[in-house]
This record gives structure tokens, sequence and C-alpha cells, in this order.
């Protein structure tokens, strides 16, 4: 059996794609144990939904998009000609890296002693030449780089369309479309980065002139139901209820970045169809990517106040020191975790009363994490009622998964890319023979 769901967008593709929408089809299958596995009991009788997608079509990478670092000096500077400094370092070096000096609020247009410095692109062997020669120019001894605080770091996951020499434009983007679909709709990090308040999934609209965040899911009913009643009475919090109406979920376009956890959050993920880069808010504008550079996005930002553990910190990357040896697979189960997702289909996906919609309309609408919320939503309520004996068998207790499944094959990639990003950060020893380190002058 198979299963179509169709991808949107808020500027529809023109062009070939107009006549044949782009979806994303998926195989139905019945669970079963894995050999000399125990069958999982809030598995039995369900089907598994499993995109009809070639992974071994896209090459798989990881990379540090940014460094962000608290550089101390021993006098006042501004901090443009800090970031003059900076730059022509990284241009001796033959680095590709952009380079932004700000204050310790990060703050522009800023004169004293105390710099966080972001370095676009960071590669690990230019990148200590850099940081020793930033050192000898301005602060203590070479040897001191290692203790360098870093205030913050970027990692990103990237999906690129293995470029076979035959495949066309519009099939390129087809795949692309359909990787990204898969990022947002089979990824589902641990409940601490969507629980919270403005840490839930979403995306930005532009409504009456504003900018505005629309959640995948709810966070509560539009209008008074008998849903929302339901709860009520059996004292739970409104709020659970709201994955249990269709109406709550929002399947976000593709072409619109989703978030995952509040800007100014420690972490924050987002996942996007990345067809453009230094791109401009604030002047609407960007610098359109080459088609071998157009690729399918997830990527995690870990920030914090330098004289706090924030983000980075609390995974272990406190300092440059750190940074060199670092194992960035450790990432991948609390931030880069998929799952394919379970339907009953004896029960054509229906759900019982309360809920107002199909396991596979919310999956369509908002992945794996929006079918978790509905399974948990309806676990909630079932206990509720067995604690109240309204209900006269014991509800199932979800586990960590739920009624997901790892997506292991997809879950393997990722592991491979951050693995082979530690071997490129393996050692700070890691010199480029023949590359002289930058002359450092006063401006």
């Amino acid at each position: 059996m198979r299963y179509r769901c169709p991808i949107v967008f808020q500027s529809p593709p023109s062009g070939e794609h107009s006549t044949e929408p782009p979806c994303l089809d998926y195989d139905l299958s019945s669970y079963a144990p894995a050999a000399g596995r125990r069958p999982q009991p809030v598995l039995l009788g369900r089907s598994i939904m499993t995109p009809v997608l070639d992974l071994n079509r896209y090459h798989c990478s990881a990379v540090i998009d940014w460094l962000e670092f608290r550089f101390c000096t021993f006098t006042e500077h501004q901090s443009l000609n800090v970031q003059k400094v900076a730059a022509r370092f990284l241009g001796e070096l033959g680095a590709r890296s952009t380079v932004f000096v700000s204050g310790p609020e990060r703050q522009p247009g800023y004169q004293g002693s105390d710099f966080l410095v972001r370095v676009q692109d960071p590669q690990p062997r230019r990148f200590y030449l850099f940081l020793e020669a930033l050192h000898d120019r301005y602060a203590a001894r070479a040897d001191d780089v290692g203790k360098v605080q870093i205030s913050g770091v970027e990692v990103a996951v990237d999906f690129r369309v293995a470029d076979t020499g035959s495949i066309s434009p519009a099939e390129r983007d087809h795949l692309r479309w359909q990787m990204t679909e898969v990022l947002r709709r089979h990824i589902r990090p641990e409940p601490v980065l969507t629980d919270l308040d403005r840490n839930w999934p979403r995306y930005y609209t532009e409504k009456q002139a504003r900018h505005t965040a629309q959640y995948w899911v709810d966070t509560k009913l539009r209008a008074p139901s008998a849903l929302l009643h339901r709860a009520t009475l059996l004292g739970l919090d409104g709020r659970v209820a709201a994955p249990l109406s269709l109406e709550a979920h929002n399947q976000p376009p593709l072409d619109l970045t989703s978030y995952i956890g509040a800007k100014e959050a420690p972490i924050m993920l987002r996942i996007m169809d990345k067809i453009s880069d230094r791109r401009d808010p604030e002047k609407k504008c960007s610098v359109p990517l080459e088609a071998e550079h157009k690729r399918s996005r997830i990527e995690v930002s870990l920030k914090g106040d330098w004289d706090k553990i924030g983000g980075a910190g609390a995974v272990g990357l406190q300092t440059i020191g750190d940074l060199y040896g670092y194992d960035f697979k450790q990432h991948r189960k609390p931030l880069f975790e998929f799952f394919l997702p379970t339907v009953d289909l004896a029960a054509s996906g229906r759900l019982p009363p309360p809920a107002s919609l199909s396991e596979m309309e919310a999956f369509q609408r908002t992945g794996v994490y929006g079918l978790d919320r509905v399974h948990r939503a309806l676990a909630s309520i079932h206990h509720a009622e067995w604690a109240k004996k309204r209900r006269s068998t014991r509800p199932v207790r979800l586990g960590k998964k739920g009624r997901l499944l790892s997506y292991v094959e997809l879950n393997q990639k990722v592991d491979r890319a951050l693995r082979s990003l530690s071997r490129r950060w393996e050692s700070p020893c890691m010199r480029i023979v023949g590359t002289p380190g930058p002359k450092s002058k006063a401006l």
C-alpha cells in the first residue's frame, strides 16, 4: 500500500513543476520486531510508513557553519579595527572564512578590551593559525589559544543531490525538495527542546505586514469545543487536547525555514531548503546559490554568554581546546534524531473520540512531531479517565519513542557525516605545509 503526501509551498514552483506538483510517497508495511528483539506492545498491529526515497542519491556532510569566541586584549581597541585586522589575517592564510567582531553583548561599534569574534566557515588548520596570529597581535602567548572561551557554535548537516551527469534541473529540484521535506517531517528532537514556551516548532509568515510565528501544532484550541470541555472536566490543561483537533496542525511550506527553539534560547534548530546565502532579513536580499551548491540543511546553533555555560558549554564545548578532538556524533541523538511513523490501518487511521482527525492526516501536516503529540494527548486523556474510574481498561504507557520507530538509515547517514566532521577537527597541530602565518602589524 502506498500513501501520498503533497509538498506545500508559500510560493508554488512554476515551469515543469506546475503540471505535476511535488509530493513525497510512503510505503506502508506491517510492524515486525527485528531479529532477536522482543516486539514492542505499543506497536503491535500497526503499520510503518517509510518514505519512497533512495538515500544513496544524496551526499551527506557536516560542517561548522560559524564559531564565536571571547577575545580579550591588553588595551582598548575599536571592534571595527580588530575586525579589519582579523579579516586581513584570514586573507593572508588563504582562508575562505569571513569574520565579524562585536562587543561582549554582541553590539557593533564597540570600544573596549572584551570582544566576541565570530568566524564564518572556519577551517581547522587555518583557524588555529588565525587564533595564534590574533593572540600575538593583541593578547598573550600563543600557548593560551586552547583556553580561549567559546561563546557559540553552529553545526550544520547538508544533503546534496548526487550528480550523476544525467539528472535534469527539474529532477534535481524535486529530489532536493523531497529530502528537505523528509528532514522536517521526520525530525523529533528531545522534548526539552520543544516543550517549553516559545520553543515550539514553528515557521514565520507575513500577516498584515507583520512577521508572525505559526506553530506546527497550535498550543491551544481556536474556539471552545467539546474536546476542550472534556479535557477540563478531567482536570487537564486545555493545551493538552489541542493536538487532537485537525485545525491545530499546520503544514509548514517547504520554502520557509522551520525553527525549533526560541531565538534567544541556548539551543535552536533550523530546517531549510537552502538555495541562497548571505541573507539579510532587514534589506530582504540574499545571494542565490549555483545549482550544485543548493542543498537541504538542518542546523543547530549552540549559544550562550561568554561568562556562563550556555548551549555550547552544556555539550562540552567551553574552550577552543575542547573543540579539537571533539566528538560531534554525540549531538545526533538529542538534536538530529529522525523517526518513522506507525499507524493503525485496521481502524483506517481514524482515532477514537475525542480526537477529530486521523493519524495520517496529522502526519501529513506536521510529521512525526505532530503525530507523537496526538498519541501523547490521547494517552493523557485515557490515563486521566482511568484515574477517575471512567475507563474499564488500563491504558498503555508510551515510552520515550511513543509509537514511533527509529529511522535507522537516515540516522546512520547523519552519524557518518558527524564522525567525518570530528576527524577534520582532530588536532590543532595539523598545519598546512608551506602556508606562512599572517603578518602581525598594526593598522
